[in-house]
């Protein structure tokens, strides 16, 4: 039984290699035929028409998608006839700003028909373009990467050191401060021209950059995400191959950095603000700092300890566990609330039992949490009189039956149930 497991387990990965090494060859072979299909592929209205079939996901309930969707064949043809004077014809941008877990963010939304057009340059031209040109340790909005990845990443980095020189080093760390407000267009505009050579696809990007002010991109657009992550991308090739740090790590704005000396760590911190400086770019200097790798750091809201004997210990950030017991309280409330099961406020135990066996799923598997979930499993159990058990297949089964009852005899219930989603649809 072992040995059929490993065989399947390495059939499977023999498949996803060879998948990943034909997607590399498209890719390179899309990037040799550049010169001749650079500009021609915006001018393509399926390609446009697929482009807003995925900007409008999740968003169709919005009136102005609605209108568009009933006029889509006008809307394409008239963005073609646009792209073909290279010109945008659109409406302006809708700033906002939300309140994401305390800080404040300024939101710039573009128009459909303008996320159309940036959404067919972004996944077709720019996108392939400049990652191919971006260093492994970049792991920011790419698609195979993530969070995870960079976490990954630095707990392999971490390992590699400790196996050579012990816990015993430098850690630098670097933060920009209001990254996506300070970048500059014209550096932009010149980044991109080396890596692009039409100048169509520069004017089309010079126009959607005029429309975000005369400096910074705007949170909330595909394009503005590759262009930022793009950004300070000399700044990592300097390190990387010029200086040879074999120890770096970044996630969009936030640098790490593992050196053996204090000397060493602080050349690479003058080195890295003196290149940032070039880019137009402010160093932090709350966050920005030199520490010991024995105190250990904080990278992605994450707590990295090292042992003398090289263990690598991982914790999770306040903020996740605070998030949590708050959701389990406002829980508590609706069960109080309402204990009527037609009613759109109603939660059962079941539906609190996944919801919070999710959350701890995710802790246990992502850091060293034990005793952190002890506590937050002894609160579950003060919260609610009964422990987080996993739901069993007749707890399922029960409820299961009970939503069939209610929409087999739908019109004894009161019609208040059609706003609980839950009940009916979940």
């Amino acid at each position: 039984m072992a040995c059929e497991f490993i065989l399947q387990l390495r059939k499977r990965q023999s498949i996803q290699r060879a998948i990943a090494r034909q997607e590399k060859r498209k890719l390179n072979q899309y990037l040799k035929n550049f010169d001749k299909i650079s500009y021609e592929l915006m001018l393509d209205p399926q390609l446009l028409l697929d482009s807003f079939d995925e900007c409008s996901k999740n968003v169709m309930w919005k009136r102005r998608v609605q209108y568009v969707n009933q006029h889509i064949i006008y809307y394409i043809m008239q963005l073609v006839e646009d792209l073909q004077k290279c010109e945008l014809n659109t409406r302006k941008y809708r700033k906002f700003q939300i309140n994401e877990r305390g800080k404040i963010r300024d939101i710039s939304s573009p128009d459909i028909l303008e996320r159309i057009i940036q959404h067919a340059l972004y996944k077709n031209i720019v996108y392939p373009i400049l990652t191919k040109c971006l260093i492994y340790d970049n792991g920011a909005s790419i698609k195979g990467k993530g969070v995870k990845f960079s976490r990954d990443r630095m707990t392999k980095q971490l390992t590699d050191y400790c196996r050579k020189y012990g816990n015993k080093g430098w850690v630098v760390q670097f933060d920009f401060k209001k990254f996506f407000e300070s970048l500059n267009h014209e550096i932009i505009l010149d980044q991109l021209r080396k890596k692009i050579p039409d100048e169509r696809i520069i004017s089309l990007c010079k126009q959607i950059l005029d429309k975000q002010g005369e400096c910074g991109v705007g949170l909330g657009s595909e394009l503005s995400q590759i262009i930022a992550i793009y950004y300070p991308n000399y700044i990592d090739h300097y390190f990387k191959d010029k200086l040879r740090v074999k120890y770096y790590e970044r996630y969009m704005d936030d640098t790490r950095i593992i050196c053996r000396t204090y000397e060493e760590a602080v050349f690479l911190y003058n080195k890295f603000t003196e290149l940032a400086k070039k880019l137009k770019l402010t160093i932090n200097q709350k966050k920005s700092k030199i520490t010991k790798l024995e105190n250990g750091f904080t990278f992605l809201k994450t707590k990295y300890l090292v042992s003398e004997t090289g263990k690598i210990t991982k914790i999770s950030g306040r903020d996740s566990a605070t998030r949590e017991r708050r959701r389990l309280r406002m829980f508590k409330k609706r069960m109080n609330m309402c204990a009527d099961i037609t009613s759109k406020y109603y939660v059962d135990h079941v539906y609190i039992r996944d919801m919070y066996n999710s959350w701890r799923q995710y802790i246990n598997t992502q850091f060293n949490a034990h005793n952190l979930l002890v506590r937050m499993d002894r609160y579950f159990y003060n919260v609610f009189g009964f422990y987080p058990i996993r739901v069993t297949k007749q707890e399922r089964r029960e409820r299961n039956e009970q939503r069939k009852y209610i929409m087999r005899n739908f019109e004894l219930f009161h019609p208040s149930l059609k706003n609980n989603p839950y009940i009916l649809y979940s």
